[in-house]
């Protein structure tokens, strides 16, 4: 552990009770004495804990990474390839997975064997699926939250105009069918409103949705099909940030439990219903 800094030591010996079950420190047992709790791949340290909370603290392993709808379309591009499949078993890098059938996986991840102490060497990323505990659209998703909720939406698109945030914080418009040729990134203007046409679900564009397109080309500048789709892309990845973040924040001050931790819904309900009872 590395050595603490004299503001460090002043609010550990300032510290009366453990932040994590509240107990009283006593140094006659082990399980209540202070102790400095640190970061045993970094060395970083965390604070003052009791005892018994540091020697129950678990370890993170793995860096969860979320899709929505990782079980019905994403896992199937990832899993379902096999040049990605044998790459990665090359390099000896272990795919685990968690499979509800032969065709639809909860969660699956790459782990990378090592000897090596450090965190980094030894991480597994472990891909779950966001759907599996708010099962509704991203835009819905979205829908719900207030401008303060979306901080990081709002703080990455602050530097970018006073409008861009709320033009951005819905789901985008995107003509998933038009596009199946790595030539048309190249296109320099928006499709008409006849290639949004959604055929997984037989449905037209409306006037409104291609207004909207129209509107995220122009204020975003794109140039071309390419600039639209990492637009389209980027802001995916913001909501959902943004929708999962406050669904731990609620979680975790309801239950105090990280959702982040849990594979589906039923399985952090089960264990807030054993908290709560």
């Amino acid at each position: 552990m590395r050595k603490l800094t004299q503001e460090e030591w002043t609010n550990f010996d300032k510290s009366k009770e453990c932040p994590n079950c509240s107990i009283k420190y006593d140094s006659k047992e082990m399980k209540t004495t202070k102790v400095r709790d640190h970061d045993h791949w970094t060395g970083e340290y965390r604070g003052p804990l009791c005892g018994a909370c540091n020697i129950f603290k678990r370890k993170n392993t793995f860096i969860p990474v979320f899709f929505h709808n990782l079980k019905g379309y994403d896992s199937h591009l990832i899993i379902g390839c096999p040049e990605s499949t044998k790459f990665l078993k090359d390099y000896g890098i272990d795919i685990k997975n968690i499979s509800s059938n032969t065709e639809k996986f909860i969660s699956f991840s790459y782990h990378l064997p090592s000897e090596s102490r450090n965190f980094y060497d030894r991480c597994e990323i472990r891909f779950l699926d966001s759907f599996s505990f708010m099962p509704s659209s991203l835009d819905k998703l979205a829908g719900y939250l207030s401008n303060d909720q979306m901080s990081i939406s709002r703080n990455y698109y602050s530097t970018q105009g006073n409008d861009v945030f709320e033009i951005m914080r819905k789901k985008g418009v995107y003509p998933y069918d038009y596009m199946d040729s790595f030539k048309k990134y190249n296109e320099v203007r928006l499709p008409s409103i006849s290639s949004f046409y959604d055929k997984l679900n037989s449905k037209e564009c409306s006037q409104k949705d291609y207004l909207y397109a129209k509107l995220v080309w122009n204020k975003m500048n794109c140039t071309n099909l390419r600039d639209y789709t990492k637009i389209y892309m980027s802001n995916d990845v913001l909501l959902l940030a943004d929708v999962f973040e406050n669904f731990r924040d609620l979680s975790l001050r309801v239950y105090e439990l990280d959702p982040c931790w849990y594979y589906t819904s039923p399985g952090l309900a089960w264990d807030a219903m054993l908290k709560k009872n």
